[in-house]
């Protein structure tokens, strides 16, 4: 078994569309017809019980995911109305719409915001404070280099995606430092791409979101470099070279299903479709 073939039997919606899982096959696949997406995925671990701290130095998959003590909203009406409201979400949150940053002061400004860009069919993404249920194996207790801070539930309609960049933690009077964290896709599907802390991942990045995309500091504006849904050959072959992952992950599109499950360790670009 390959690792693109454990996420197939894992991940049944991927089936309906398809895939090629050697740079070979996608190569010719692109000449033919270019419909065929690439399907490079990490490896699928089952887990049962916590992590130790620090045990995980490489991105996986699994099927045990976390899970949304609220439940998981359909639609931007359940959004708006199960989240973006006093007592859930502690703060206002950050939201994108047609790939441009939207400021909002508040969740009031928020739900009006995302509710209007529903209406008009414009893509959006929003991103807030949301309790979540961690998984089993998740290292809650990790000690000083836990990832506090990252329940967040991260919503998209249409052709939307947060863009290139590597997630962060911030203290007061401490330097920023890079973060290990996982992803459950509950509905919809995700395309991921995923690339080392390195000199060539970082190299890869910059080709794929655009000069300054994740700087030091971090990325100061809203992502303006259009994730490629079928990548050339010779740029595929360039994020494996370097050690990446190019995939997607598919849950089902109502109440129902598993979610799928992504530990990360790495820059990411996602879009959701």
């Amino acid at each position: 078994m390959t690792a693109a073939s454990d996420l197939l039997e894992a991940c049944l919606p991927l089936r309906r569309r398809s895939y090629a899982t050697t740079a070979e096959a996608y190569r010719q696949a692109y000449t033919d017809v270019a419909t065929t997406l690439p399907l490079f995925p990490p490896p699928m671990r089952h887990i049962d019980r916590p992590l130790p701290p620090h045990s995980a130095t490489a991105p996986f998959l699994c099927t045990s995911g976390g899970r949304l003590e609220r439940g998981t909203p359909d639609d931007v009406d359940e959004l708006l109305a199960g989240y973006l409201v006093s007592g859930v979400s502690p703060a206002a949150p950050n939201i994108d719409v047609g790939g441009e940053t939207v400021e909002v002061s508040s969740n009031g400004q928020a739900r009006r915001a995302l509710a209007a860009a529903s209406a008009e069919g414009k893509s959006y993404w929003a991103a807030c404070r949301a309790p979540v249920e961690h998984p089993s194996w998740w290292p809650v207790r990790a000690g000083a280099k836990a990832v506090p801070g990252f329940e967040h539930l991260i919503c998209g309609e249409g052709a939307s995606g947060i863009g290139m960049h590597r997630d962060r933690y911030r203290e007061a009077e401490e330097p920023d430092r890079l973060v290990s964290t996982y992803l459950s896709l509950s509905r919809g599907r995700k395309h991921v791409l995923l690339l080392p802390p390195t000199d060539e991942g970082a190299a890869v990045a910059q080709q794929l979101g655009g000069e300054g995309c994740d700087d030091a500091s971090g990325r100061a504006s809203s992502q303006r470099a259009c994730f490629p849904l079928l990548p050339s050959p010779d740029l595929l072959e360039r994020v494996l070279a370097a050690g990446g992952f190019w995939f997607d992950l598919e849950a089902p599109t109502s109440a129902g299903g598993e979610a799928l499950e992504g530990e990360e360790e790495s820059e990411e670009e996602g879009e959701e479709r």
